[in-house]
């Protein structure tokens, strides 16, 4: 569920001269705050305004992720939270709260927190097949049965996805099987009418 592989626009920004966030944050002034804006806007994070070093960014992504596989999963939220405070544009951050937080049972919340990770990188579609699998844990089986459609949609001329083409096959055959779904349809085709 956590995204492995390393994330471009982490490695994209660059510390800019000026005062750091610290310096800006201890004499707070209107002009220092536009300034702290400004560098945002042009997509600098706060580990960038503050120094904060790449490479610790990583090593707690690595720690984050070993929690994670070990199943320790809200101290593994606990540092994903702390890396999306200190680098926003980081998908992968978003991809592991996101991940714990449906380990956890906390299925609206990780559905927000895939949907943020896709706006990053919307070819991505793992973060879609996780919302789906939150919908179906919440038993949102209509809500399910439309995001993986259009999962399949986004998937069928990529060689490359046919393993998750396949799955989200093998899920929508037992959503369309389910009696719950065919009234829920039924109820929302009338709807419409």
């Amino acid at each position: 569920m956590i995204d492995e592989t390393n994330n471009e626009s982490a490695e994209a920004g660059q510390q800019a001269p000026g005062p750091s966030l610290v310096d800006i944050m201890r004499n707070p002034t209107v002009e220092g705050l536009a300034q702290v804006l400004s560098r945002f806007d042009k997509g600098e994070t706060m580990a960038d305004m503050t120094g904060y070093p790449r490479a610790n960014l990583e090593a707690m992504y690595t720690n984050a992720y070993n929690l994670y596989t070990q199943g320790k999963y809200a101290e593994a939220m606990a540092t994903f939270g702390l890396l999306m405070t200190y680098n926003h544009l980081d998908r992968r951050y978003f991809n592991g709260f996101a991940a714990c937080l449906q380990m956890q049972k906390r299925y609206q919340e990780a559905i927000k927190y895939y949907g943020l990770a896709r706006m990053f990188e919307p070819r991505d579609l793992m973060p879609v097949l996780h919302i789906a699998e939150c919908q179906l844990a919440l038993l949102q089986l209509p809500q399910a049965q439309a995001t993986l459609l259009y999962l399949r949609e986004q998937i069928k001329d990529e060689k490359q996805l046919s393993a998750l083409n396949a799955r989200v096959d093998g899920v929508l055959a037992l959503i369309e099987k389910n009696p719950a779904t065919k009234k829920d349809n039924r109820g929302s085709q009338h709807a419409g009418n």
